[in-house]
């Protein structure tokens, strides 16, 4: 990610940043319009094509008069039948503090080519390419991390009466893998609904983290995000490392095991809600002593990292560094956890 110290103001100095970092990308790639990149759309200069799909793509760009990169996605003229609604859920998001409430930071929309583009903040990577990236999954710590920011986003959501319905771990991004690690965001509005308007027997979310009532055809509440939150980190929680190796199952884990049966209870009635689920006492720890094993600190030190917005963690401490000492004492706090009811 390109910083912007020194840079702002200075033409010459921007002109120079914009030709050594598009350099990088010039080849015969086009970007589904038949341009070659580096391209100009406004006042943005394109980089890098970051995605594509069916109704459009995301694109790596830079703001010159800022040195400022930004993600904007270009919506192709078949795929903005959606967007008046994108826009109006967008509009609504920013009302929000974008890192507190973890969501992703829409900045501005403009029309190009008669395609209609959304600036975006930068982000680093999304879950499932910060798996492959480590090769690994995330440990049962670095899970109530992330668990925690998505439920904060879900509850801050909530009182805007905004269900997102397409929770999925290609939309939820980390911020910055280096400086701000395990912090995530929300992002991907285009399929979001106010809770006021959703219709009974309406599609909704992505077939493999769909909620039973939507295939059912029973009412639709922002119940349905808190499922997809369940099969999420379920998908991405079933192994965990320790010293003695991979242990498979984290469900002897009850804590965890706990929150999932609340977060997939098949009456989305009975479903834990965001509020509900940020008392749990897997993300709280509560269930244990404040000075029972190092574990409880670094678990509480890695929770405390990722909510700080500093660019740099003045402990030095890193995802590799923590995870480390909290899987010395994963085995005997799992131990513990054990005598969690149901």
């Amino acid at each position: 990610m390109l910083g912007s110290a020194g840079v702002a103001g200075s033409g010459h100095l921007a002109t120079g940043l914009i030709d050594s970092v598009a350099n990088t990308s010039r080849s015969n790639l086009g970007f589904g319009f038949g341009v070659k990149l580096p391209y100009h759309l406004q006042d943005y200069c394109v980089l890098d094509m970051l995605s594509e799909g069916v109704f459009g793509q995301v694109l790596h760009c830079l703001k010159p008069t800022s040195a400022e990169t930004v993600a904007v996605k270009v919506l192709k003229k078949e795929g903005q039948y959606s967007l008046k609604r994108e826009l109006a859920m967008l509009h609504r998001v920013q009302q929000l503090d974008p890192e507190k409430c973890h969501v992703v930071k829409f900045i501005d929309t403009f029309v190009w080519n008669d395609n209609t583009c959304m600036v975006f903040e930068m982000l680093d990577c999304s879950l499932i390419d910060f798996c492959k990236r480590r090769k690994k999954r995330p440990n049962l710590s670095e899970i109530r991390v992330i668990a925690q920011q998505l439920l904060m986003a879900f509850e801050a959501l909530g009182e805007l009466g905004i269900v997102h319905t397409d929770l999925k771990p290609d939309n939820v991004m980390l911020v910055n893998c280096k400086n701000q690690p395990l912090k995530v965001k929300l992002i991907d509005f285009g399929v979001a609904h106010l809770k006021s308007e959703m219709k009974l027997g309406s599609s909704h979310q992505n077939i493999y983290y769909q909620a039973p009532e939507v295939s059912l055809g029973l009412p639709l509440t922002e119940a349905l995000d808190m499922w997809s939150l369940g099969v999420v980190l379920v998908e991405n929680g079933w192994t965990f490392k320790t010293p003695e190796g991979y242990y498979k199952d984290t469900l002897m884990a009850m804590g965890f095991l706990n929150l999932l049966r609340k977060l997939l209870h098949v009456d989305f009635s009975k479903r834990i809600t965001p509020s509900e689920a940020l008392q749990h006492e897997f993300i709280t720890l509560e269930y244990f002593e404040e000075n029972q094993d190092e574990y409880v600190k670094q678990a509480r030190d890695l929770m405390g990292l990722v909510q700080r917005n500093t660019s740099r963690d003045p402990q030095n401490l890193t995802p590799e560094k923590v995870s480390q000492e909290i899987t010395t004492t994963e085995t005997t706090t799992l131990q513990r956890t054990m005598a969690l009811s149901f």
